[in-house]
């Protein structure tokens, strides 16, 4: 686990085991990292994240186009476990009075859910 700050993410070997991905994009100093997959379905994920700005992003694209993406600051956390039998990633940001929950599968078919819950009235 990469510890920046308070933002905590996979080491790249961490990814690579658990997901079989290498980044496909990665500033190290300047703590930002990029991997991809595109699933058999024809949709491909971006998740890119930087330690140091504390942000975490996923995009989403069918047939080259953007369906999706989701930008979030805040970030505090993103890890490797394990849900419904498979190995995903699961990510935390606070920002504003709001916590927002990621959760990132690669395999079998590429999924990105997120949550936000607002903490401040």
């Amino acid at each position: 686990m990469i510890h920046k700050g308070v933002f905590e993410v996979p080491e790249v070997w961490q990814m690579l085991e658990a997901f079989g991905i290498e980044p496909v994009d990665a500033s190290p100093e300047d703590g930002y990292w990029c991997y991809e997959v595109k699933d058999e379905s024809g949709v491909t994920l971006r998740l890119s994240f930087n330690v140091f700005e504390r942000s975490l992003q996923t995009a989403m694209y069918l047939g080259g186009h953007e369906i999706a993406t989701i930008c979030q600051e805040g970030a505090e956390w993103l890890r490797v476990e394990a849900a419904g039998g498979r190995k995903v990633l699961h990510g935390a940001c606070r920002f504003q009075g709001a916590i927002s929950q990621v959760q990132i599968a690669f395999e079998p078919t590429a999924s990105v859910q997120w949550s936000t819950l607002l903490t401040d009235a």
